[in-house]
C-alpha cells in the first residue's frame, strides 16, 4: 500500500518517499518501531504525503494499517526520533506475499475506515477498488519481485529536516535489517514522473532500476532494487 512517501507498494498507490532525506546528528535515533509510534508515523505519513491515496483515506486507515506492519512477524519498521520527537520512519516487511496474505485476514478491520475515506473523496474510489482487487488476487502492479527480495514499503521524512541525510540514514539501517532477516534483496516503487530528486536518491543509495510500469490510474511507476550482499 505504500506511498514511498510512501506506503505498501505491494498494493501500490503513494510512492515511497519523499524520501529526500532529513536531518541527522548525533542526538538523533534510529530505532525499531513500538506501539506507541503508530500515531505519530500516521501522523508524519500524512504530513509527508498530503493529498495522497493513503493519507486521503484518513488518520483511521493509516493507524491500522501501520499496525499491521507492526504485528506482522518479518517486519522492517524503524523510526528516527530526536529528543522524543519523530522525525522520520522506514517501513517494509521481509516476504512481501506473506504480509499481503496478513493484510487480507484483516480486511474487515480495515473496511470501516476504507469506507469512511472513500466517502470523504469520492473521486479516490475507482483506484482503491482496483488496488483492493490486486491486493487480493495476489497480483503486481507490474513488475516482478525477486524472490527473498524484502519490501521497502513506505519511507517518510518529516518536511521540516529534509535534506539532512535522515531519509539516506534509515533506507541503510532498513537495508541492514533486511539482509540480517535474510534477504537477498530490497526493492520498492516511486513515481518515475516529475520526481527526479527521489529516483536520484534511490540510484545513488546503490539502488537500479529494473522496469518502468503504468499503475492504477494511469500514474507512470519506476521499480527499483538493491542487491543485499
Amino acid at each position: 500500500m505504500g506511498d514511498t512517501g510512501l506506503t505498501a507498494p505491494s498494493s501500490g498507490t503513494d510512492p515511497p518517499a519523499e524520501a529526500v532525506s532529513s536531518g541527522t546528528g548525533a542526538d538523533v535515533g534510529v530505532r525499531q518501531a513500538r506501539a506507541e509510534d503508530i500515531r505519530g508515523v500516521a501522523h508524519l505519513h500524512a504530513e509527508a504525503f498530503e493529498g495522497f491515496i493513503l493519507t486521503q483515506l484518513g488518520q483511521a486507515f493509516l493507524r491500522r494499517y501501520y499496525a499491521a506492519v507492526l504485528e506482522y512477524p518479518l517486519r522492517l519498521f524503524l523510526v528516527a526520533e530526536r529528543h522524543g520527537r519523530l522525525l522520520g520512519f522506514a517501513a517494509g516487511f521481509a516476504e512481501p506475499e506473506a504480509f499481503s496474505r496478513s493484510l487480507k485476514r484483516r480486511a474487515i478491520r480495515l473496511l470501516p475506515s476504507i469506507v469512511a475515506g472513500v466517502l470523504t473523496h469520492p473521486r479516490i474510489l475507482g483506484i482503491v477498488s482496483q488496488n483492493a482487487l490486486g491486493v487480493f488476487r495476489g497480483r503486481h502492479a507490474g513488475y516482478e519481485p525477486t524472490a527473498g527480495d524484502a519490501e521497502l514499503a513506505s519511507l517518510a521524512v518529516a518536511p521540516g529536516v529534509q535534506g539532512r541525510g535522515l531519509g539516506r540514514l534509515l533506507v541503510r539501517r532498513f537495508a541492514d535489517d533486511a539482509r540480517r532477516s535474510g534477504s537477498t534483496g530490497v526493492h520498492l516503487s516511486t513515481d518515475a514522473d516529475d520526481n527526479e530528486r527521489v529516483n536520484r536518491f534511490y540510484t545513488s543509495l546503490g539502488f537500479s532500476l529494473e522496469t518502468t510500469y503504468t499503475a492504477t490510474g494511469g500514474r507512470r511507476r519506476n521499480h527499483y532494487r538493491l542487491p543485499l550482499k
